[in-house]
């Protein structure tokens, strides 16, 4: 009889990290703009959300990384938005920012670059569709928005309540340490293999 067994991706959790202190009025968002729904999630956050809210933080900094950056969004930079396109060390650069941004409106599958940054600690911002998937749970884990004015609701409270924002981080890095460790999947997928076998 096929059987299938379920594998979800893990994260390396005996990564040598450097310590870095964040820059606390940041925010960022990183991930490959030739990806449609990167690019669908990015574009509507600068139209309908940072256009907006980024005069109520005027000392904040979006910084928006990932390859192939369309000339469209690179022609926005200003004083609160560095677009640094393909970084090559996404552990460092995540790091040294605070809030993630993951406006995602569409899309499917696992969330890679979301399970990495909440191994690192970040604190993140997402839709539920950004969300889906992961078992997350909402002010918890993370916080999720689905419309602009929850988008800049959450960001006040990250920036206005950096506790809170540490708080909700470091229950991301535990969540995805006990659901997400790459060791502990293998280790159950090889006592599956073995019991399969055993009994063939």
């Amino acid at each position: 009889i096929n059987t299938c067994y379920y594998l979800p991706y893990g994260v390396e959790d005996d990564k040598q990290l450097p310590a870095i202190v964040s820059e606390p009025a940041s925010c960022f968002h990183i991930g490959s703009m030739d990806w449609a729904p990167n690019l669908e999630g990015v574009q509507w956050f600068l139209h309908e959300v940072w256009s907006e809210i980024r005069h109520e933080f005027p000392g904040v900094i979006l910084y928006l990384a990932g390859k192939n950056m369309p000339a469209s969004i690179r022609a926005q930079t200003n004083e609160q938005l560095c677009v640094v396109g393909e970084v090559d060390d996404v552990d460092r650069f995540c790091l040294e920012k605070n809030i993630m941004l993951v406006p995602l409106l569409s899309g499917a599958g696992i969330r890679v670059k979301l399970l990495e940054a909440m191994l690192l600690g970040k604190t993140i911002i997402t839709t539920a569709v950004g969300a889906e998937g992961i078992g997350l749970t909402h002010e918890e884990q993370v916080l999720i928005a689905d419309d602009k004015d929850l988008f800049r609701a959450a960001l006040h409270r990250c920036f206005d309540n950096p506790e809170l924002s540490k708080k909700i981080g470091e229950q991301a890095r535990c969540f995805v340490l006990q659901h997400y460790r790459r060791s502990e999947i293998y280790r159950l997928f090889s006592d599956y293999l073995t019991v399969r076998l055993t009994h063939a």
